[in-house]
């Protein structure tokens, strides 16, 4: 029975029992009278200390409390405003009537002014700072005296009492209040307060705007004060923040969060940019600053650090960081604007005289009718020297002392040479624009064909019921076609699951592949590949998630993925990987001495944008996975898997743009975005079971798993546009890894087992390490080997490859009819990229037969040459010959420089 209805009951049968005693006497003749009992117990009542029965004994009060209400804890003013009914008993010999009432009047209820008629413990809250009673419309105090000298008084309070308010972990906070109750006027030797049986009820659940009480504590103890000891009682309430894990986590770390991610794209921004750089940073920094302000005006001014002052100085000083680097990057670029300045007034004096000894001719200058030689300042900030010869029968190429460089000159009109071989990819490199392939229509029509696949095939294959027992742990058999599907909520996220896992191919394989490749897997991997592997670990019929049973102790190895690490990113990766390998790589990718070419995408500032949107996708794609989300209790699961992918992503991308300025001395962008996302993805596995120091372990972990896998696939020559491999491969793999390294579940985690110094723990552990290992293997074997036949039967049909032509002119208008940015906008640039692509397929041929040349001539010395660039060391003998063979060849008459290429 709830406390306001026991309340009730108590005052009923008090009322109940004072009529029944009134009826009663009214049939004793011989009592007295209520009225004639009180005046004849106060005409020989004293007011003073009540007499013991035992010799030395003080009074004992007994004291219960009824919490009404509460109506607010506020943490400017430190205090707790609180409503209860207060209840003290004690006996008074002195006011018992027993010989008066004739055992009819057992109790006398009795009006509030007679009680500063009486002797009273005068029990007080000695800690408030306010206390009143309630008034409605008279006091509300009840007053019984018993026969037996008795005394119940009950009052009904308003209370306002300060509480020391702990906001070290704001806005994760526990605050404890307490009430003291001491009698103001009598020692422990007069007077000692006791608790009843039950001390403590609560009329309903307390709950306020922004806590829960969640339990109270009655003690009691006896206190040393100058003039003697005093009895006091103590009520603890403890108030847990109710929005501290929800509205805190939104309002305050995430907001701080994406003001320091916007700041972030000051690093997009050209160094020249310097107003726009400014101003995103001073905006940031000012927002942050205000958020700052708008979280300490609604609390008190403390003297001690909160946690939350440490998270928003954290992000501020990393947003002041951005203007620091700012500052840097302003003034590198001065220092070097100073030496590009100084380089180029040194070009002008060399193109007006330029020094003889930078120039060497293997022929004699006697052969030639004529020769002019000048400097021309090129883009790059270097000089090249140009010749002009004619009528020259032998002359070898051109050598620059001053560049170390050497220079081919070709068959071309006078025989003009402008700049070395390397300085032509580089002027290559500055020129290529790569147009955008449009993706919307293939985006559009995979979507639809991966919710028709899902829902009629894969979804039976991954959670439909099989009656098989022998065949239930390797995939379902019913509800195809959607009959008997109930559970739609799940259905739905699983399908979002499917063509994540479909979605990752399209990266691999972009600008080259057919409509038809992006149809077939579309159809196959939802329907096929995906729900078998998500049967094996998530269903409860799957081999991989039953697991193993270790020891006698009938513990069971399970296989550990809570967002799809494993299932989802590996297997989308590994598939990733054999559709870029048998496609095969992009125009121009690779030189054929296997030397990758960068090919330029189109917008970083979008791709980065991209990116900034698919970080906040993560979020609900690891904080979803928790499907209880309604259940109480799982949104700090929910939200603690969101922080964890944030942390993880966050360790990764510094991993990879330190590594990538100091290899290459540049700050990228996209290559941090690639490795923030890798990060999040190696998170997905354990995010529901890793602690904050976790996140270093696993984020820095996927970042090194993103660099390896990125240049391993560079160096095999294989063509992935989106890095799509190192991204969704390296960070499952390391993510199915680095839960087994850091949770926090017994017997799962090898750092936790280690330190709890049991064996038992450490070979579960061990065990379950294994366990991950061979579920990743199985993943790689079945995504990989299951799509080399269909990616093969589409390359034999020719549908898997677009025509070179194509490929090199962009698939949008070709193909699709629809192009990305129309001709009468913008220029579609279909000329100036295919002859920027076969400029860059034709230096590639050069630099072919350079090595060829430098293999087939031993007087070749290669160990002065700059990187990428053969050099050719003069032989006359052998290289007049190779001179009378390219003049018969050409057949015509050399006004120029002869070249050997």
């Amino acid at each position: 029975m709830s406390p306001p209805w026991q309340l009730l009951i108590i005052l009923v049968l008090a009322d109940y029992s004072h009529r029944k005693a009134f009826a009663k006497r009214r049939k004793c003749p011989g009592s007295l009278s209520e009225d004639k009992i009180i005046a004849e117990l106060f005409r020989n009542y004293t007011k003073k200390l009540p007499e013991s029965d035992e010799q030395d004994e003080s009074v004992h009060v007994q004291i219960e409390m009824h919490v009404q209400d509460m109506g607010s804890l506020n943490e400017i003013t430190a205090d707790f405003e609180i409503d209860i009914l207060f209840t003290q008993l004690w006996h008074d010999p002195s006011l018992s009537f027993l010989n008066l009432s004739s055992q009819c009047v057992r109790n006398i209820t009795m009006e509030s002014r007679y009680l500063k008629d009486i002797w009273t413990p005068n029990t007080c809250i000695i800690n408030a700072k306010k206390t009143s009673v309630h008034a409605s419309p008279t006091d509300n105090i009840m007053f019984i005296l018993y026969e037996n000298g008795t005394v119940w008084i009950n009052h009904r309070l308003s209370v306002k009492a300060p509480c020391n308010l702990d906001l070290r972990t704001f806005p994760f906070d526990t605050q404890n209040c307490v009430l003291l109750f001491e009698s103001y006027s009598h020692n422990s030797e007069e007077v000692t307060l006791h608790w009843m049986a039950k001390p403590i009820t609560l009329m309903k659940q307390i709950t306020l705007p922004d806590f829960d009480m969640i339990q109270f504590n009655p003690t009691g103890r006896t206190l040393l004060y100058p003039n003697g000891r005093w009895s006091q009682l103590e009520v603890g309430f403890t108030f847990k923040r109710r929005y501290g894990r929800r509205f805190s986590f939104y309002n305050f770390i995430v907001k701080c969060l994406f003001f320091q991610i916007v700041s972030w794209v000051g690093f997009c921004m050209e160094p020249k940019a310097l107003p726009a750089r400014t101003t995103v940073g001073v905006s940031s920094l000012l927002a942050l600053t205000l958020q700052f302000g708008n979280i300490h005006k609604n609390l008190p001014r403390v003297s001690y650090v909160k946690a939350m002052d440490v998270w928003m100085l954290s992000c501020i000083s990393f947003v002041f960081g951005t203007m620091i680097e700012l500052a840097i990057v302003c003034y590198i670029t001065r220092c070097q604007n100073s030496k590009k300045a100084k380089a180029k007034a040194i070009t002008r004096r060399a193109s007006m005289a330029p020094p003889p000894e930078l120039v060497r001719f293997d022929a004699p200058a006697s052969q030639c009718s004529s020769v002019r030689l000048h400097a021309l300042p090129m883009r790059n900030g270097s000089v090249a020297l140009q010749r002009r010869v004619s009528n020259c029968s032998s002359l070898g190429p051109l050598l620059f002392n001053r560049r170390k460089k050497w220079c081919s000159t070709k068959n071309k009109g006078n025989g003009e040479c402008a700049g070395g071989i390397d300085g032509t990819t580089k002027l290559i490199k500055e020129e290529e624009q790569r147009p955008l392939k449009l993706i919307l229509p293939r985006s559009e029509a995979t979507r639809d064909l991966r919710r028709v696949s899902n829902a009629k095939i894969g979804w039976a294959l991954a959670y439909g019921p099989n009656a098989n027992e022998a065949l239930s742990g390797l995939f379902g058999w019913s509800q195809f076609l959607g009959f008997g599907l109930d559970n739609f909520s799940r259905f739905f996220f699983q399908y979002v699951f499917a063509a994540r896992a479909s979605t990752i191919i399209s990266g691999a394989v972009a600008e080259r592949a057919e409509f038809t490749t992006f149809l077939a897997y579309s159809l196959f991997v939802p329907a096929i590949v995906y729900p078998i592997l998500t049967h094996w670990g998530w269903s409860d019929q799957g081999w991989l998630a039953r697991g193993i049973r270790v020891d006698s102790t009938n513990y069971h190895t399970t296989y550990m993925d809570f967002a799809g690490a494993g299932v989802v990113h590996l297997c989308g990766g590994v598939i990733s990987l054999v559709a870029a390998w048998m496609i095969g790589p992009r125009a121009g990718r690779f030189s054929p001495n296997g030397h990758a070419t960068r090919i330029e995408g189109h917008s970083v500032p979008l791709a980065s944008l991209g990116g900034f949107i698919l970080m906040l996708g993560f979020l609900a794609f690891n904080g979803g996975s928790a499907v209880d989300i309604a259940r109480p209790g799982s949104g700090q699961l929910v939200a603690k898997a969101m922080v964890i992918t944030l942390i993880c992503g966050a360790f990764a991308a510094i991993v990879v743009l330190i590594e990538h300025k100091l290899w290459h001395d540049k700050w990228t962008v996209l290559l941090t975005m690639n490795g923030c996302l890798t990060g999040m993805i190696s998170s997905c596995a354990g995010c529901n079971q890793m602690e904050m120091w976790g996140t270093v372990i696993t984020g820095m972990g996927g970042g090194l798993f993103y660099i390896g896998f990125s240049k391993l696939l560079l160096k095999l020559r294989i063509d992935d546009p989106l890095d799509a491999f190192a991204v969704h491969a390296g960070g499952g793999l390391w993510g199915l890894i680095s839960v087994c390294i850091v949770s926090n579940q017994p017997g799962r985690g090898l750092i936790y087992a280690l330190f709890s110094w049991s064996l038992t723990t450490i070979l579960h552990a061990l065990v379950q390490f294994g366990w991950q290992l061979l579920a990743a293997i199985v993943i790689i074997l079945w995504s990989g080997l299951l799509v080399i036949p269909l990616f093969g039967f589409l390359k034999l049909v020719h549908k898997f490859r677009v025509p070179a032509d194509i490929e090199r002119k962009g698939i949008d208008i070709w193909k699709h009819g629809e192009d990305a940015y129309p001709l009468v906008a913008y220029g579609h640039g279909w000329e100036e990229m295919e002859g920027n692509i076969e400029q860059m397929i034709n230096q590639h041929e050069v630099e072919k037969k350079l090595k060829d040349r430098m293999q087939q001539h031993p007087s070749t010395n290669s160990s002065t040459s700059p990187r990428y660039v053969a050099t050719i060391w003069h032989d006359p003998d052998k290289y007049g010959t190779l001179n009378r063979r390219k003049q018969n060849a050409d057949n015509g008459q050399n006004n120029g420089v002869t070249t050997i290429l």
